[in-house]
């Protein structure tokens, strides 16, 4: 078992409704729009949605790659606090 978790937990079935064709979710941590470019600005969430505006039928591993891309531009030679997971999920048929 990995580290953290716990076998005993039970794990409530969830479910969103109402996805279209084309929809992109993305589920990272903080570390993901926590991060600060060189003069301190905080790469935010509002700069990933805007971001994913320019991608729209772009695959998802596209995505995943773009994100990455734009976040290490972004922060240009400031070192990396945290942790950048994402996982990008694009709806289909």
């Amino acid at each position: 078992m990995a580290r953290g978790l716990d076998g005993t937990f039970k794990y409530r079935e969830n479910m969103l409704a109402g996805l279209t064709m084309g929809q992109i979710l993305l589920i990272g941590p903080h570390g993901l729009w926590e991060p600060q470019s060189q003069s301190g600005d905080m790469f935010g969430k509002d700069r990933i949605k805007a971001h994913n505006k320019k991608h729209p039928k772009a695959s998802p591993a596209k995505i995943l790659d773009a994100n990455i891309s734009a976040l290490r531009e972004f922060q240009g030679l400031m070192k990396q606090e945290d942790e950048v997971t994402l996982a990008v999920i694009k709806v289909s048929e």
